[in-house]
């Protein structure tokens, strides 16, 4: 080879290198964008589900305080008969 010929690739050689790591510097952005977006859907997704086992969870403990409240009523209306017999 001659001295031209090397010359011309050691002068080429650093815009080879500038645009190959250009090209892999756009392949993982890519990559790390559908990473992201997916991440974003899954995050999306977990609210979704964490909030409707939320509100059935309200509904439920709701409902149970409400039967619990009917419970004491149904004591206490108990225990005031049973207090109004023995005063008699």
């Amino acid at each position: 080879m001659s001295d031209l010929v090397l010359v011309a690739i050691c002068s080429a050689a650093p815009g080879i290198v500038a645009s190959i790591m250009s090209v892999l510097n756009n392949i993982i952005a890519t990559r790390n964008s559908k990473h992201l977006e997916k991440a974003k859907d899954d995050i999306h997704n977990l609210e979704k589900n964490t909030n409707s086992i939320k509100d059935a969870l309200v509904k439920v403990t709701g409902e149970a305080e409400f039967q619990k409240g009917l419970k004491q009523g149904q004591e206490g209306v108990r225990i005031g008969t049973e207090a109004a017999s023995k005063d008699k």
